[in-house]
């Protein structure tokens, strides 16, 4: 009788966290003053996470009930001065390297090789398969993962300004005709500027996203017969 509450906790355990939704909310912009801010929450606000990013400093803050366990990282520019090195320290330093170059060249190779392999299958599948199967086993798994991550909030807004004004015309042109099409100009709206040279992009996005919904369409993929052969065959 133990055994079987031990099995039915674990088993409620296991459904919590497959299918309690993680929320997540995200704010960027992009340009002159690149910032980015992401926070997350899972759990009933159990577990916390929050991300921020500006120009090329980045902090990551993260809270377990209550307890911080707050990492910060400072990303530092390139070309900053760094301390001199004595003679025999940069001389294990370019051992150290060469070997790591070797290892890496090594790895490369084998990777290759396997890539090569996969390749080779996959042309096997398509010669087996007709190419309308595989197409929409592809589309029903990009449909599928579409709809579990789908936000339940999305506005961007952004300003575009070229050094030519007729290219900046032309690619507004070409965009609208998009966004008409996909009916997106009311989540996605794009500004020209005629008279500078510009690129800036702000956006907000929030939703929320389980284990779960995320795990499902992956199962489903992998139980495809060319998909679960290839596995097999791997």
């Amino acid at each position: 009788m133990a055994a079987l509450y031990i099995f039915l906790i674990l088993l409620a355990i296991i459904l919590v966290l497959l299918f309690s939704p993680m929320r997540y909310r995200a704010n960027a912009s992009f340009g002159a003053d690149t910032r980015i801010t992401l926070n997350i929450s899972w759990l009933m606000r159990l577990v916390r996470v929050r991300f921020e990013f500006k120009q090329k400093e980045s902090n990551l803050y993260i809270k377990l009930a209550w307890l911080d366990l707050t990492k910060r990282r400072k990303r530092e520019t390139r070309g900053e001065k760094r301390e001199t090195e004595r003679p025999a320290e940069q001389r294990i330093k370019n051992i150290n390297q060469q070997k790591s170059d070797k290892n890496k060249k090594r790895s490369n190779e084998k990777k290759r090789g396997e890539g090569n392999g996969i390749i080779a299958y996959t042309r096997g599948l398509l010669t087996e398969y007709d190419y309308k199967t595989i197409m929409d086993i592809a589309r029903r798994f990009i449909s599928k993962s579409a709809r579990a991550l789908k936000p339940d909030a999305f506005d961007a807004e952004g300003t575009l300004g070229l050094n030519d004004p007729a290219a900046t015309g032309f690619l507004l042109g070409a965009y609208e005709a998009i966004a008409g099409y996909f009916d997106i100009r009311k989540h996605i709206r794009i500004n020209g500027d005629y008279n500078e040279r510009v690129v800036e992009l702000s956006a907000y996005m929030a939703g929320r996203v389980s284990a779960g919904s995320v795990l499902w369409p992956v199962i489903w993929l992998c139980t495809r017969k060319p998909v679960f052969k290839m596995i097999l065959k791997r």
